[in-house]
């Protein structure tokens, strides 16, 4: 099988007011997928072969959402309350369709955030190969966009770069 796609990903997980500075700290506090988006495709970029996936799962022991997270990712209760917690079903389906990926990228903490989420619930699927294919690109856009790593964050990246019409929603996987 060829590596011919590449992917981005991106997660967007539990918070309260607070937690981003307490490195989620409290014995409350875990980092709980609740939408995961990725975009696969091929290397020369054809729209056709453009593919999006943006999926949201109930979290496992934080029942409610919190006001800060909803607020801040636009994703409310009622819709989450509608989802299923992510499955070993859902795990496997995600890495089967990584299979001809080579690479797949993400600003930040996503690949350990996805970790920790497979540890909380299923430590059988910790192995999944697309774990390995995901690369954290923050040190090289620090880099190249000369600014500290601290100041890039995938959801003000439209304006780190000087794109002034964003249609993109800040804080959607997608």
């Amino acid at each position: 099988m060829h590596n011919n796609y590449f992917a981005i990903i991106d997660t967007e997980y539990t918070s309260w007011k607070g937690s981003l500075e307490r490195n989620w700290k409290l014995s409350w506090e875990k980092r709980e997928i609740v939408n995961i988006g990725f975009i696969k495709f091929d290397k020369y970029l054809k729209k056709k072969n453009l593919h999006e996936k943006n999926l949201f799962f109930k979290p496992f022991s934080n029942k409610r959402l919190s006001v800060y997270f909803q607020n801040l990712s636009k994703i409310s209760q009622k819709k989450i309350s509608s989802k299923k917690k992510i499955s070993k079903k859902d795990v496997i389906a995600i890495d089967r369709y990584f299979k001809d990926v080579k690479y797949i990228f993400c600003i930040g903490t996503d690949k350990q955030v996805i970790r920790e989420n497979l540890k909380m619930f299923n430590k059988s699927l910790i192995n999944v190969s697309f774990l390995n294919k995901i690369i954290d690109i923050k040190p090289f856009l620090a880099k190249l966009l000369d600014l500290k790593q601290s100041s890039i964050v995938s959801s003000n990246l439209p304006n780190i770069v000087g794109i002034k019409k964003n249609k993109l929603k800040k804080h959607d996987a997608l």
